[in-house]
């Protein structure tokens, strides 16, 4: 699985170099130091719609208008939790509108309506899907239920795609879940930093923060601490990823 970190503008020379991959949020593209780092990066990259970030997804004009300047390999087309309908219709104007890779997201109220969505996704030749860590539930819901009710999904879904990417975390654990699915290709997450920065490490008795958005990023520079905890819980990551793929030998 390669993984893709969300981090402070301020501190991506810094962080970005520990992904293995580009996730760009549409809503940042305009801020030049932002936009400059992902010009000039020769990485695979996904351009986001920001929903996480912003409650709403930036609307389709705004996403296309910031692929043209940083020329994604893939883009998200607007999605709205909760709403397939919705969904289903930004995915099919984003389709009239640009000849870009699209990685569709799938959205839902509850189990029906994305086993709905799977089938008109692989009736439209879709081989790959998002998935929201909130998919059928809430942001500010329990981080287990979040993961398991994820979980149940990639689990029907890994039948049908041939990649699938994870968008956000849950808590890290919910990784070893999908060593049996090597379909699970990809992951973005800021989790590790927004926590790091809040000297809360991974596996210590100090619970995982459960908002980690760019929006709670408001560090302009680190303390050695706090680079120390960053660093420690990408490693921690890392660790499970390894151990994830491990268990496929």
């Amino acid at each position: 699985m390669l993984l893709a970190l969300e981090c402070p503008i301020p501190l991506m020379d810094k962080l970005q170099p520990y992904a293995d991959f580009d996730f760009i949020l549409t809503h940042l593209v305009a801020d030049y130091d932002y936009r400059k780092f992902y010009v000039e990066s020769s990485r695979f990259s996904i351009l986001d719609n920001s929903t996480n970030e912003l409650r709403k997804p930036c609307s389709i004009d705004e996403i296309l208008h910031a692929a043209e300047l940083v020329h994604p390999d893939y883009i998200c087309p607007p999605d709205f939790l909760g709403d397939m309908n919705r969904t289903i219709t930004a995915l099919e104007e984003m389709e009239k509108l640009t000849t870009c890779s699209i990685l569709p997201i799938i959205q839902g109220s509850n189990d029906k309506e994305t086993a709905e969505f799977m089938g008109y996704l692989v009736g439209r030749g879709y081989t790959c899907v998002a998935v929201p860590y909130d998919i059928t539930g809430s942001r500010t819901g329990d981080l287990v239920d979040l993961a398991l009710k994820r979980s149940n999904l990639v689990d029907i879904l890994a039948q049908h795609f041939d990649w699938i990417h994870l968008l956000g975390l849950t808590q890290p654990n919910e990784l070893l879940v999908y060593g049996r699915m090597p379909n699970v290709r990809s992951l973005d997450t800021g989790s590790p930093i927004t926590n790091g920065l809040h000297h809360r490490r991974y596996g210590s008795e100090v619970e995982p923060l459960p908002k980690t958005t760019m929006l709670d990023f408001d560090q302009g520079e680190m303390l050695v601490t706090q680079e120390r905890d960053v660093l420690h819980n990408i490693a921690y990551v890392r660790q499970l990823m390894i151990k994830e793929e491990e268990w496929l030998i």
